[in-house]
C-alpha cells in the first residue's frame, strides 16, 4: 500500500480482512492498494468492499484472484471496476475510485 502523503510503500502480511479492519480504524487512506485476498474465499466481496473504504478520492485498488472467479466492484464500496490483465490461472482486476473516474 502506498501512504498518500509520503509516497512511501508498506507491504502488510496477514489475513486481509483483519489487516483492513485495523487500517481502517487506524484511519489510513491509500492512494494504490494491492490486494491479494485468499483465492476461494467465499466472503471476498466484504475484503474487497473494506478495501474500497481505504481509498483515496483519487485511488486504485488492484485486486490478485483466480481467473475462472470474476471478481466485480463491491457492492457497496465506491470503486468501479476498469480493467482485468488474465496471466494463466491468475487475474489482476483494476479498480479506481468512483469519485475520480467520468461516468457516461
Amino acid at each position: 500500500m502506498l501512504g498518500p502523503w509520503t509516497g512511501a510503500a508498506e507491504v502488510l502480511a496477514g489475513e486481509a480482512r483483519g489487516s483492513l479492519q485495523d487500517l481502517d480504524r487506524r484511519g489510513e487512506r491509500f492512494d494504490v492498494i494491492f490486494l491479494d485476498p485468499p483465492y476461494d474465499d467465499p466472503e471476498v466481496g466484504e475484503v474487497l468492499a473494506l478495501a474500497a473504504r481505504l481509498l483515496t478520492p483519487q485511488g486504485a485498488l488492484v485486486v490478485e484472484h483466480r481467473s475462472s472467479r470474476e471478481i466485480g466492484p463491491p457492492s457497496d464500496g465506491p470503486v468501479l471496476k476498469l480493467r482485468s490483465y488474465r496471466y494463466g490461472d491468475t487475474t489482476l482486476t483494476v479498480g479506481r475510485a468512483a469519485g475520480d473516474v467520468p461516468r457516461p
